[in-house]
This record gives structure tokens, C-alpha cells and sequence, in this order.
């Protein structure tokens, strides 16, 4: 009985390592895209103000 619940918690924890990964990933792939979104958007307002 122990060991299974052991194995359980150690499965949630894995899960929870794999998710916290994910999200990171998307964190970093979102700031990559604003970034870019930034860039754009400063292009277009430099032409605005000439």
C-alpha cells in the first residue's frame, strides 16, 4: 500500500514537472512573438510620425 503511494505521488510530481515545462516553453515562445509584435508595431509608428 505504501509503495503505490508512493509511485502515485511520484507520477503527480513528474506530471506536474512535464506541465510547469510546458508552460515555460509557451512563456518563452509568447515573449518571442511579442518581441516581433513590438518591432512591427514600433516600424509602423516611426513612419506615422515622419
Amino acid at each position: 500500500m505504501r509503495n503505490r503511494r508512493k509511485l502515485l505521488s511520484n507520477m503527480i510530481i513528474a506530471d506536474a514537472k512535464g506541465f510547469i515545462n510546458e508552460v515555460n516553453r509557451d512563456y518563452k515562445k509568447n515573449q518571442e512573438y511579442l518581441k516581433k509584435f513590438r518591432e512591427i508595431a514600433s516600424m509602423f509608428s516611426r513612419d506615422k510620425n515622419k
